[in-house]
């Protein structure tokens, strides 16, 4: 490897360590199981803050939360602590050709100093839903929450899409990123390119075929279900996100054994539909001759609960 290898950094939402290369057998992960068996892999890794925004703008800066920076879903690095220069900026100020493509940052419009082109994210990104009736519920729960002034749910939790795999926005970031790769390969700079997938994050919406990798009823179940009994009130919380922003979810906890097992199979869904999409940009990377010369970095916002305490 040169003095100025490339960089390919691959950041992904929600993601636990609940992978093969993580010794869990029941997930259907293996790409990132062979990238993980080419890497060091950290088993000691933890999170800093348990919140989206706020952990990529601490990752970006190396600068740890404290009260008064890095502390909500919409914390940004230029507002909460402009004085630092972020991870890819200092690399374009030392000659790199910095590109994001995907979710990066929480907020696409974060640091724009950091990058040589304007940062990219697919349209729809978030929340995803390619089936029309649950577009529709969508769209009609946003008119209402407007006209009402209050949060609705804005559809299911999971859902499996039968239509061409293309039309999800994670496999265009993909075809993005691997696009990209084919036109920084034969440029006269080192770069460093940012990929940021979105799954496994809520909803669980992707395609079929990976709900038909597992075997719903055969999922394993949260070893703990109750919430414990010694730790702060500050510690423990009624799921907000599920429960406000996605419809069907019971007001009980914890949740029912089948509501608890299919929103898990949506999730695995997930994980096995991301690794699908890492595997496709590494395969570009060796296409293109790129291995021997680039760094692969694959990083994690935060990880997620599902259903251990009761929580998710």
């Amino acid at each position: 490897m040169n003095d100025r290898p490339n960089v390919l950094f691959i950041s992904i939402d929600d993601l636990r360590p609940e992978l093969g290369c993580y010794d869990c057998d029941h997930i259907d992960s293996p790409h990132l199981d062979t990238l993980a068996g080419e890497s060091m892999l950290y088993s000691r890794a933890f999170c800093q803050v348990p919140v989206c925004g706020a952990s990529r703008a601490s990752t970006q800066t190396g600068a740890r939360p404290r009260r008064e920076r890095f502390v909500d879903y919409w914390a940004r690095a230029d507002e909460d602590m402009p004085q630092a220069r972020v991870l890819p900026e200092h690399l374009r100020l030392n000659g790199y050709h910095t590109v994001s493509r995907g979710k990066v940052f929480h907020h696409r419009v974060d640091s724009p100093q950091a990058w040589c082109e304007p940062a990219w994210r697919p349209a729809h990104e978030h929340p995803g839903y390619r089936d029309p009736d649950n577009v529709a519920v969508q769209l009609e729960s946003l008119r209402r929450a407007a006209a009402e002034q209050r949060r609705l749910p804005r559809g299911p939790a999971w859902e499996m899409i039968d239509g061409p795999e293309s039309q999800c926005p994670d496999h265009q970031t993909a075809d993005y990123v691997i696009q990209e790769l084919e036109r920084l390969a034969g440029g006269d700079q080192p770069f460093f390119l940012a990929a940021g997938f979105v799954r496994p994050h809520l909803p669980f919406s992707v395609p079929r075929r990976y709900f038909d990798r597992y075997d719903r009823d055969a999922l394993p179940m949260p070893a703990c279900r109750q919430p414990p009994t010694d730790v702060p009130e500050a510690a423990l919380h009624r799921s907000p996100e599920l429960r406000f922003h996605y419809a069907d979810i019971e007001d009980q906890d914890p949740l029912s054994e089948p509501l608890t097992r299919s929103l898990r199979h949506g999730y695995f869904a997930a994980v096995s539909f991301l690794d699908e999409q890492v595997g496709r940009v590494l395969t570009a990377v060796d296409r293109l001759g790129l291995r021997d010369d680039t760094i692969v970095a694959f990083t994690v916002d935060h990880g997620w609960n599902l259903g251990e305490h009761g929580l998710w």
